[in-house]
């Protein structure tokens, strides 16, 4: 993988874990934005795949939105082969 493919790998899954742990939660992208500490029109680019998020909103998707941070990394295979990011 060349830099470009694992900058899209790793944007579309934050995307498709946001858009799972809100599903699961049924929290409003607003509520996500709230504890991500930025705004809904941010949190919206993040979850669409049209951006990807920076080093500290990182750490809150870690400590803050999610409950384990291994469950972040562990459900990679899992989010990987998901239909969303096709």
């Amino acid at each position: 993988m060349n830099q470009n493919e694992i900058e899209l790998f790793v944007k579309n899954y934050i995307r498709a874990y946001l858009l799972q742990i809100r599903e699961q939660n049924k929290f409003s992208q607003e509520k996500v934005a709230n504890l991500l500490d930025t705004s809904r029109r941010g949190y919206v680019k993040l979850e669409s795949g049209e951006s990807c998020c920076n080093a500290i909103t990182l750490i809150l998707i870690l400590f803050v939105v999610e409950k384990d941070p291994r469950e972040f990394f562990c459900t990679i295979e899992e989010i990987a082969t998901d239909p969303i990011l096709v």
